[in-house]
């Protein structure tokens, strides 16, 4: 009795183990995409950092790339 009662258990754990483990599955494909994102998007505001920084350099003659601190006490 308790032998069965007990593979019961583990049974049901398996397969509670099991469904969890194909939702994971799903989401993690789903969310893929957005990791890309993101990724991509970082990459942009980079791109868009390095265009201020060369702007700023032949409007002002003031290099700012390696000192973003010296910007925010010249405002």
């Amino acid at each position: 009795m308790i032998a069965d009662s007990e593979t019961k258990i583990s049974f049901n754990k398996c397969k509670i183990c099991n469904s969890n483990i194909r939702v994971l599955k799903k989401k993690t494909v789903d969310g893929s995409p957005l990791l890309l994102i993101a990724r991509h998007l970082e990459r942009i505001c980079d791109h868009a950092t390095n265009i201020a920084e060369d702007v700023i350099y032949m409007v002002q003659a003031k290099v700012v790339k390696h000192h973003p601190e010296k910007l925010k006490n010249n405002k």
